[in-house]
């Protein structure tokens, strides 16, 4: 707002008239003579009068007003102005709040989609890795269990192998003791 229209804000302006408040004779309360206005008011052309007959009631209107009114009457249109302002203000705030939690929601309802998608991720990585352990400890078992049969196999093979040399030691001395036993003498004889 330019400075010289900030004194007008602050008090209301002071009467045209003359001093104390009296109109002078031949002078309206907007400081035209009477016969001046009638002649403003009948140099308007047919076209503006049809076209502009709210806007002459308003002038007349205005013309009628005096410098309080005048003064009342601008600083309503200013609060009017502010209120409008601020209500636009408040409006494109509430908007923009909107707008903001909209987006909000939208990144919630994004980074839930996401959450789910790894946590889906996360469950089948672990579900493939407990397979695949359990795969690990499967292969070591079976691995172990074919060591320990190979081993009894290995184990029961020895035995045989010991026990067959044992019987064949047993029957080669048994055959030794018969032979010792069978006289010296029989021999020499032939």
């Amino acid at each position: 707002m330019a400075p010289a229209a900030l004194w007008r804000l602050a008090e209301p302006p002071a009467p045209r008239g003359p001093p104390g408040g009296l109109q002078s004779a031949g002078v309206g309360s907007n400081g035209f003579p009477p016969s001046q206005l009638r002649r403003r008011r009948r140099g308007r052309s047919s076209a503006e009068h049809s076209n502009d007959t709210n806007t002459e009631d308003l002038s007349s209107l205005e013309n009628s007003l005096s410098p309080w009114e005048e003064w009342f009457i601008c600083k309503e249109k200013e609060l009017r102005a502010r209120f409008q302002a601020q209500a636009m203000e408040a409006m494109h705030k509430e908007m923009e709040k909107i707008k903001e939690d909209e987006e909000r929601e939208k990144k919630k309802i994004i980074a839930a989609e996401k959450h789910k998608e790894w946590v889906q991720r996360k469950n089948e990585e672990e579900k493939r890795e407990r397979e695949r352990k359990l795969s690990k400890e499967m292969a070591e078992k079976a691995a172990k269990e074919l060591k320990k049969a190979q081993s009894k196999e290995k184990a029961r093979e020895v035995y045989l192998e010991w026990l067959k040399k044992k019987n064949t030691e047993e029957v080669q001395k048994k055959k030794d003791e018969k032979v010792c036993l069978i006289p010296v003498c029989h021999f020499k004889k032939k």
